[in-house]
Order: structure tokens, then sequence, then C-alpha cells
């Protein structure tokens, strides 16, 4: 079982030209003191009821005791994105996994 932390922020929903796009940050720190790894996190956009996205988003190469990031923009929610206006939706880290190993990760 390998140690992380991680978090998402700034998840909104902007509509440049028209086009929804669900945007949102993931980090992760590599709590691994010796090796880099690359972390595979499952990413949710919306509430239970009114899941808008599902991403799998990957924080590639995060040294060992620093935190890495990926800037997240899905052009493809549901529709029920339409009755959403822009601005901020919740969201959530559902799952995460080193990459190369598919060893379960722990907070």
């Amino acid at each position: 079982m390998e140690h992380a932390a991680w978090s998402v922020s700034d998840c909104r929903l902007s509509r440049a030209d028209g086009v929804p796009v669900l945007h949102g940050t993931v980090y992760v720190n590599n709590e691994d003191p010796d090796t880099a790894h690359t972390y595979t996190t499952v990413l949710v956009f919306g509430s239970d009821s009114d899941r808008l996205a599902g991403d799998t988003i990957y924080v590639d190469d995060v040294e060992p005791l620093r935190t890495g990031r990926n800037e997240v923009a899905d052009p493809n929610p549901s529709a029920s994105v339409a009755s959403v206006p822009d601005g901020p939706v919740p969201c959530r880290i559902t799952e995460i996994s080193d990459h190369d190993t598919g060893a379960s990760v722990q907070q």
C-alpha cells in the first residue's frame, strides 16, 4: 500500500463560445521519500444525484516528497450541465492508485 495526500480545487463550469467546459486542478503529494510516482485519479464533477462528468486524471512523475498537479478541462459533460450556471461546481477525487503498479493509495 502506498501513501500520498491529494486534493482538488478550483472546480468550475464555464461556457466560452457557448460550449460548456468543466475545469479543476488535481494535486497529489508523493509521501514516498525515495521514489517518484505517477498517480491515476478519478475526478467526479457534480453531486451524487447529478453527476456532470467523471474523468481519469494522471499526475505524472511526482518527485519524492513533492506535490504534482494536473489542470483538467473536460469539454464533454453530461447533458444535465445545461441547467447548471457558470461558476463553481462540486467535485471530488473518488479513487487514486499508483499508475505503474496499480497499488491502491491511502491518505
